[in-house]
């Protein structure tokens, strides 16, 4: 259970003593949060039980001093031994135990230029929702739920990995994505409980295949036109400290622009559509929920470099070649 904002000086105390940090990971509110309903307009969810703005900072102040993760990484070393993070500054801190449970942040600091970042986590799926905003919609109906498809694990790549174009592929698109990380087994969550299901957020590119996808000849089912290798890069990290209500997203091409919108234009927002996904699916930590794409999409070349960033969590970046 999250910390009431009263231990905030406990937790002070204890890291200035030199107190091992072995802490469960949580980014809620205490229990004496109040009720804020905000209107389904934000595209979020129809009601929750959130911190207001004064009590949301002093929850990331306590969540700082209890030792949680801000930014949650999976990195390889030198000597090629992989492990998970704490990325602090130019550095990233070593955690040992359970990530998404009871674990050590260790005074092992490894700066970030001396490892390989790796997907931030080993998701054994990926739920992605399609028609999401109105901006990607155009003339097509509006979704009467949240309609999601499925990311196989064996197209997840990380940030500066290599986006692979099938050699038989016609139009391969970029789709930067605000991902939802599931921290525990989410089964039957309702709107209200589903933020304590999650861990934190990450940014995602949806890469797609559209001829495969909808075009003249395409499949009867998006197995390839979402999820051949490499289609599902996420990263660069994990953010704990997060607050999706304020998010925008941006992707570019080559350095320019070609998406940018915020969160709040989601036809279905994040408590809705767990609260609806997991009455059929069960989430497993390290899951993702990648949360749809806004706008018109960029297709994608040889020589390419594609950028998702989300302010406040970090940029995604992979390079793009045409398979040989």
């Amino acid at each position: 259970m999250h910390p009431s904002c009263d231990t905030i000086h406990a937790f002070s105390q204890m890291a200035k003593a030199g107190a091992a940090k072995v802490v469960k990971p949580s980014r809620h509110c205490p229990k004496e949060r109040k009720k804020v309903v905000r209107d389904s307009k934000l595209a979020l969810g129809n009601s929750k039980d959130r911190c207001p703005r004064t009590c949301y900072t002093a929850c990331r102040l306590a969540s700082k001093e209890e030792g949680h993760p801000m930014k949650l990484a999976r990195y390889r070393t030198q000597d090629g031994t992989v492990h998970y993070g704490s990325v602090v500054d130019n550095g990233v801190r070593q955690i040992t135990g359970d990530p998404f449970g009871q674990h050590t942040i260790t005074s092992t600091n490894t700066s970030l230029s001396q490892v390989k970042l790796l997907p931030p986590c080993q998701p054994t799926k990926a739920m992605c929702l399609a028609l999401n905003y109105r901006s990607h919609i155009g003339i097509r109906p509006t979704p009467k739920r949240p309609e999601p498809f499925i990311k196989m694990p064996s197209s997840f790549i990380g940030t500066e990995d290599t986006i692979v174009l099938p050699k038989d592929s016609k139009r391969v698109d970029a789709e930067g994505e605000l991902v939802v990380v599931f921290g525990k087994r989410c089964h039957q969550v309702s709107e209200k409980d589903s933020w304590d299901y999650i861990l934190g957020y990450t940014c995602g590119n949806d890469v797609s295949e559209r001829e495969w996808q909808s075009g003249a000849d395409r499949d009867a089912h998006w197995w390839r036109a979402k999820s051949a290798d490499t289609f599902g890069a996420f990263g660069p990290w994990i953010v704990t400290d997060f607050d999706p209500l304020r998010s925008e997203l941006m992707t570019r091409v080559n350095g320019q622009v070609k998406q940018r919108e915020k969160a709040t234009d989601m036809i279905y927002g994040i408590p809705e559509t767990i609260a609806f996904l997991s009455r059929y699916v069960t989430f497993e930590p390290g899951d993702l929920l990648y949360m749809g794409t806004p706008g018109t999409t960029e297709p994608l070349k040889h020589g390419d470099v594609v950028e998702v960033e989300i302010p406040g969590i970090g940029t995604l970046r992979n390079p793009v070649i045409l398979e040989k």
